[in-house]
């Protein structure tokens, strides 16, 4: 299912790309992870990391689409617990161009979950009872320099809970996460695919 959704993802902008100047770049950066949620009063943020590739498809004038992957590490402390869940995140953000090289960007998020551990006083410990799916959306801006390099600052959060149902217990947490990020874009756009 998770590989389904991603390969029709991917393929819904291989007719953009074939006929757009596209250019490719990859990104690397810092995330200040947490939950919200009705139960995620004395959590506190982790931070973890991010590293992906991503693509910018031309559209029309200042308008641009941008599918990201990341490979994302998540999270959040609660007491002297860290929970830390690692997810391959598919983002496509429409890009806005408000000023020379400054982008505002939003668009939806999947992060498909995979792995996630709780790290405490009696040791590491896998998780079993996640959600494989995380459905959110980013918002953020990118400035580019014109020599390629470029720097985002973005907020996500999920729409689903975290953990799976389990009844009348279950823990009401959801992720959000503000990403600090560093990429660089290949090529100028000058030549086309």
């Amino acid at each position: 299912m998770k590989k389904a959704i991603l390969t029709m993802m991917l393929l819904a902008f291989i007719p953009a790309a074939v006929h757009a100047q596209v250019t490719f770049g990859g990104k690397a950066g810092l995330n200040i992870a947490g939950v919200t949620g009705d139960d995620t009063d004395d959590t506190e943020s982790l931070i973890g990391f991010r590293v992906g590739a991503l693509a910018n498809i031309p559209v029309s004038g200042e308008f641009d689409v941008q599918p990201e992957v990341t490979y994302s590490l998540r999270g959040f402390k609660d007491g002297d617990f860290d929970i830390k869940i690692d997810y391959v995140d598919l983002e496509v953000l429409g890009s806005y161009e408000i000023v020379d090289g400054l982008d505002l960007q939003a668009g939806p998020l999947i992060g498909f979950n995979v792995s996630g551990k709780v790290d405490g006083p009696g040791g590491e410990q896998d998780l079993d009872n996640l959600e494989s799916i995380n459905f959110g959306i980013g918002v953020g801006a990118q400035y580019t320099l014109p020599m390629g390099l470029f720097f985002q600052v973005r907020y996500d959060m999920g729409f689903n809970n975290v953990f799976e149902d389990q009844g009348e217990g279950s823990f009401d947490a959801k992720n959000c996460n503000i990403g600090f990020n560093i990429g660089y874009m290949f090529g100028n756009g000058e030549e086309e695919l």
